[in-house]
């Protein structure tokens, strides 16, 4: 009974001040976008490819411009309901991408980028595992925040150069390899800049035996 009364609430203010597009200011249609925009945003489909520790970055799309201004939105601008689109993004390039012909739900497991526990508390949310558990509903792909914990509190790594945040991130990662029980890892984040984050995980899991490692990215630096 609350909830209703609480979307029959919300309609009615949504109807007296509508929400507006978060990319051209007009009236959004869904995920805080209008039908215009949401119909322009296509990931893409050339044949770059970042590589970080011989390990294949699959994006689709470069962070800038559209995705870009969705992702600070979602991240510090409380749109949290952007993990929809982002997920859907994600279900429709992994169906592109060759990544469909290996990764199966027998042979699969999705983790995330964890956050430090206070981040994700200033939050109130860990923008990351929405994604992944709505991704992992579409693909029927096993996920789990048990595999790899974040030890220690880094800086932003936005705020620092390239060699800084490598530095940073150095040893803030633990990985419990008693809670895997598949051969494949899929490793899912929101933006790959420097590589540093994706460098530091990838040789986590490089010391363990029989374990394949994929990278899936919502969008990465073209460098």
């Amino acid at each position: 009974m609350i909830s209703k009364i609480q979307k029959i609430i919300k309609k009615f203010i949504n109807n007296l001040y509508p929400e507006k597009c978060i990319l051209c200011n007009k009236n959004s249609e869904e995920f805080h976008l209008c039908k215009t925009c949401l119909k322009n945003i296509k990931f893409s489909t050339d044949s770059y490819k970042r590589i970080v520790n011989s390990v294949q970055i699959f994006s689709p799309f470069f962070y800038k411009d559209e995705i870009q201004k969705l992702i600070l939105n979602y991240k510090f601008k409380h749109k949290k309901s952007l993990y929809k689109l982002f997920s859907k993004f994600l279900f429709d390039y992994f169906n592109f991408c060759e990544l469909k012909n290996i990764l199966t739900p027998e042979n699969t497991i999705i983790i995330g980028i964890p956050s430090y526990k206070d981040r994700k508390n200033k939050r109130g949310y860990n923008h990351i595992n929405l994604i992944i558990k709505e991704l992992s509903k579409q693909l029927n792909i096993q996920y789990s925040d048990k595999i790899i914990e974040k030890i220690k509190y880094t800086k932003p790594q936005y705020n620092l150069n390239y060699s800084e945040r490598y530095e940073n991130i150095k040893n803030s990662f633990k990985i419990n390899p008693e809670n895997i029980n598949k051969s494949n890892i899929l490793i899912l984040d929101d933006i790959v800049t420097s590589g540093a984050t994706a460098s530091e995980i990838i040789n986590l899991f490089k010391t363990l035996k029989n374990i394949n490692i994929y990278f899936l990215s919502l969008s990465v630096v073209k460098k």
